[in-house]
């Protein structure tokens, strides 16, 4: 177990140690801090998903607001997502998880 806070680069994890790195409902949560975090993921696993709030129009709550694909690419890099899926809606809600081939960005 590693407790670490992710906007905080670099990461105490060994270079190629996962295959999979999965972030469900976390990324939104860093701040400003998304591109640095996913520059990360390349120097520890092969892939990534990550499940995000998609175009939710939240007042109360900033950080779910506004994501769409652009914002990903620009968290990403601009790595295209190997595959996409739209999740059904929940209370009126859309999730999108994307799932990236690391390889490619190294």
């Amino acid at each position: 177990t590693i407790l670490h806070d992710a906007t905080v680069v670099p990461w105490p994890i060994a270079d190629q140690s996962s295959d999979l790195v999965i972030a469900l409902q976390v990324w939104e949560h860093l701040g400003n801090r998304q591109r640095e975090a996913f520059a990360e993921l390349p120097r520890i696993a092969r892939y990534a998903i990550l499940s995000l709030p998609y175009k939710w129009r939240r007042r109360s709550n900033p950080s779910h607001s506004n994501i769409d694909d652009a914002v990903v690419s620009r968290w990403s890099g601009g790595l295209k997502p190997l595959e996409t899926v739209q999740l059904p809606l929940v209370a009126r809600h859309k999730r999108t998880v994307y799932l990236f081939d690391l390889r490619e960005a190294r």
